[in-house]
């Protein structure tokens, strides 16, 4: 699992990037998404999160937030 990882974290792969999104609240991770952007896709891998009293849906508001981010940063190319 390891080296699938370092070979498509591989700067060689011009064509891949990979992206680690992180959600903190009050100084405290309560989610992370993983995946990799390739022609324009992004492709999701993997994701964790974990529950807080304040945050009522934290995976749904950093997918939000992620699928956000990744239109912006293609209208930005």
């Amino acid at each position: 699992v390891r080296r699938f990882h370092e070979y498509l974290c591989d700067a060689t792969h011009s064509s891949l990037e990979s992206y680690l999104f992180k959600l903190s609240f009050n100084d405290e991770v309560v989610g992370i998404v993983y995946g990799f952007l390739m022609r324009d896709w992004f492709y999701f891998y993997q994701s964790g999160f974990q529950t807080v009293d304040q945050v009522k849906s934290p995976g749904v508001l950093l997918h939000l937030l992620t699928m956000r981010y990744l239109a912006n940063e293609r209208l930005a190319r």
